[in-house]
């Protein structure tokens, strides 16, 4: 929280992206601020690839655990801090019969249309959270899905992911997206998960300097820094996608030069791709959800933003963004 009652988040925030934040927010930018400085509600999804929805939710009940079903999914809860304490000491955190994962971080692995059989690609896939969840949502085991991660020590920890939520036929590997090897260059993919390294800004907590005092360095330098590779990777990734293929694009950023701006650059490339509209996942959030933004500091995106969802953080989860595009048949 604010050091003293004086002070608001923008008075302790970096001021250029406090700036930048109002400019996109517009008239919710408050409520953003405000959102940055209260402590997010825990949650947590059942892994139906360990065990059955229904017999976790008995088992947490007998157990004392308080928690409330979610509306994002039929895997999806919630919990209090107490409740969150008490699931992580579970036999079934441990066993891997269920995540503790953020909803708005849930999101991405669920709006893509996957089928039996499909081949399915994870880019940016540590730790492995939403991979795991792609994984579950194609069933035996995850077959079909490749998860990747660059960076050594993260793709250790993507590795550990899948192994405990019960991933044995998803297929990690450790490589850069952006220059891939043969085993994911060689293939079309029938849908593909691009949660690209951002800036972070969703995640600010007020109260946890680590989430924000990077920001105060140079903050326009960093967000050109982070478009740029989100560029190639997305880029790369549309390369790849099957006819009739999807590809989803996420940041748990709130600045459109790391969103809509993606976006637009992928929508005008040569590939024959159309926007595919996820409003109707707006719902799940409440009045924390909105389209994506049209205008931001003199550049006017197009029509696609109306397809695209944000989530502006609340106590009930962080700032995220989430598009999806289909290459044409």
């Amino acid at each position: 929280m604010p050091d003293s009652p004086a002070q608001t988040p923008a008075d302790i925030l970096p001021a250029a992206f406090v700036a930048a934040l109002r400019e996109a927010a517009g008239d919710r930018a408050e409520a953003a601020l405000a959102g940055c400085a209260t402590a997010k509600q825990p949650s947590f999804r059942a892994n139906t690839l360990k065990g059955k929805c229904g017999d976790l939710v008995r088992e947490l009940r007998e157990a004392g655990v308080p928690f409330t079903k979610h509306p994002l999914s039929d895997w999806s809860f919630t919990t209090t801090a107490e409740g969150e304490v008490l699931l992580k000491e579970s036999v079934a955190y441990k066993e891997g019969r269920l995540y503790s994962q953020g909803l708005a971080s849930q999101l991405p692995a669920l709006v893509g249309p996957l089928r039996e059989g499909d081949k399915v690609l994870d880019a940016c896939a540590a730790p492995g959270g939403k991979a795991a969840l792609l994984a579950m949502r194609l069933g035996e085991g995850g077959a079909g899905l490749t998860a990747c991660d660059r960076a050594p020590g993260r793709y250790g920890i993507l590795c550990h992911t899948l192994k405990l939520m019960g991933a044995a036929k998803a297929r990690p590997l450790l490589c850069d997206m952006r220059t891939p090897p043969p085993q994911i260059a060689d293939r079309s993919w029938d849908h593909i998960l691009v949660d690209a390294p951002c800036t972070g800004t969703g995640t600010v907590r007020v109260e946890v300097r680590r989430t924000w005092e990077h920001l105060g360095i140079d903050y326009e330098a960093y967000v050109e820094s982070r478009a740029r590779i989100q560029l190639s990777l997305i880029e790369r990734a549309a390369s790849l996608l099957a006819p009739g293929g999807t590809l989803v694009y996420s940041t748990c950023s709130m600045d459109p030069r790391e969103n809509e701006a993606v976006v637009e650059h992928l929508l005008h490339l040569r590939a024959p791709l159309e926007p595919v509209d996820l409003t109707s996942w707006s719902k799940r959030f409440g009045e924390a959800a909105a389209p994506g933004i049209a205008t931001f500091r003199g550049t006017t995106y197009g029509d696609f933003t109306k397809s695209c969802l944000r989530l502006w953080p609340t106590a009930a989860h962080e700032g995220f963004f989430v598009a999806m595009v289909r290459r044409r048949k």
